[in-house]
């Protein structure tokens, strides 16, 4: 007796890329070079935060505002419905 997996095709897709994306990245690390294992000036507090984190701020006040646009619609449509 043989166990037959029914699976579609967009979930064996992801699999196939999710599986990809996880073992790339170790083998990249495998083939890195270990250093000289020098950790900087031990005085310098500094942490370099460049415009990504500000980019990423904005997109989601941008994702938020987007949502909570929708959610006010949404409600106000389904009380007009109601209404009528």
């Amino acid at each position: 007796m043989t166990l037959k997996l029914h699976i579609g095709k967009s979930l064996k897709k992801i699999l196939a890329i999710s599986l990809i994306v996880l073992i790339l990245p170790v083998g990249k690390a495998l083939a890195d070079d270990p250093g000289t294992g020098d950790l900087g000036d031990p005085d310098d507090e500094n942490v370099p935060i460049d415009g990504g984190i500000s980019l990423l701020l904005v997109a989601g006040a941008g994702i938020g505002a987007r949502k909570l646009y929708q959610y006010k619609k949404n409600k106000e449509e389904k009380n007009s419905d109601l209404a009528s």
